[in-house]
């Protein structure tokens, strides 16, 4: 007869957080830009684990009518605590915890933020560009 493992784990182990972590707010966006876009250009997060406790998001769009062209619009670096976010225009600024486009304290300034950036001049090109091609 096989002995029954007792668990150490409390049961109350995980408490939602207070706030929407960066991760899904970018994925909600990525789903909504190929939404919008009649999937002509969609968005993806990929993560990486840098290793010191911090992860990074990229925000990647892609033309899956230009071969799957991807462009990254940005970076995304937080610690597990969530916020505060940091936004880099590159990755090796992110690795470097180089100073960043902003810093966001809050679900709220995050997606003030994204909602800024995404409204940019830069972005709005890249985004009609892929449209335009595909």
């Amino acid at each position: 007869m096989a002995d029954i493992i007792e668990s150490l784990w409390p049961t109350n182990l995980y408490t939602p957080p207070a706030e929407t972590p960066p991760v899904v707010v970018l994925r909600e966006q990525a789903a909504l830009l190929g939404q919008q876009t009649k999937n002509m250009v969609e968005g993806e997060i990929s993560t990486i684990d840098l290793g010191d406790g911090s992860l990074v998001h990229a925000l990647e769009v892609h033309a899956m009518a230009l071969n799957g062209y991807t462009y990254t619009l940005f970076y995304v670096e937080h610690g597990v605590g969530l916020y505060p976010a940091t936004i880099h225009r590159s990755l090796a600024a992110a690795k470097a915890h180089a100073a960043p486009l902003a810093t966001c304290g809050t679900e709220q300034e995050f997606k003030a933020k994204l909602r800024e950036m995404f409204a940019s001049e830069d972005t709005r090109n890249v985004i009609s560009a892929m449209l335009a091609q595909s």
